[in-house]
């Protein structure tokens, strides 16, 4: 599944423990990593009865996940907790787009007075580039719920789009997180 970018090599590893750490709950099986422009990793727990369901749409995920690396990381310039909250939410934004009948339960893992508490605290950090930060948002801290960023993450881009109906997925992709924070309208008050 290419979208203009880069081919991938696609590794596949059998991990019965990666339900543990980074699949969400419910959605067992199947995860991935993009560990750069063109690679991909898989983790497959094959004893997992659905796992082939959710193949493609973490595939989705990760391949957008390698164009944008291909295509707009910035080498010079050290990334910040808003370009990953932004990466991850256009990560499962595409993927919804490509699989609209499917949505990834860490994009809806707050009730909605948790994500505006946690929108909260996460736009006072949107300028870190402490990796053990973003860590704690996206699987779990003190004082952080597993799964915030994703869930504000396809909030936010999920805002953007709806704003936003004509423009390609080249054209979002393409803008700076940033800008797409602020043009989003997002508030954290989702119903």
């Amino acid at each position: 599944m290419s979208a203009g970018g880069p081919d991938a090599n696609v590794c596949i590893f059998v991990a019965s423990d990666y339900q543990s750490t980074y699949a969400p709950e419910g959605e067992s099986g199947v995860g991935g990593f993009t560990a750069g422009s063109g690679k991909i990793l898989l983790f497959v727990n094959p004893s997992e009865e659905d796992w082939k369901k959710r193949r493609p749409y973490v595939v989705a995920h990760e391949n957008h996940h390698s164009v944008w690396t291909e295509r707009h990381l910035a080498e010079a310039r050290p990334l910040e907790l808003a370009d990953y909250l932004i990466f991850e939410g256009r990560g499962d934004s595409f993927a919804h787009l490509i699989y609209p009948e499917k949505t990834a339960s860490r994009t809806q893992a707050l009730a909605p007075q948790q994500e505006a508490e946690q929108w909260k605290a996460i736009k006072e950090d949107l300028d870190s580039t402490d990796q053990q930060m973003w860590s704690y948002y996206a699987f779990g801290g003190p004082g952080i719920p597993r799964w915030t960023l994703y869930t504000i993450g396809f909030d936010v881009v999920q805002s953007y789009l709806a704003s936003h109906p004509d423009q390609s997925i080249r054209e979002w992709t393409a803008l700076d997180a940033r800008k797409l924070l602020e043009e989003s309208g997002y508030t954290g008050d989702q119903p």
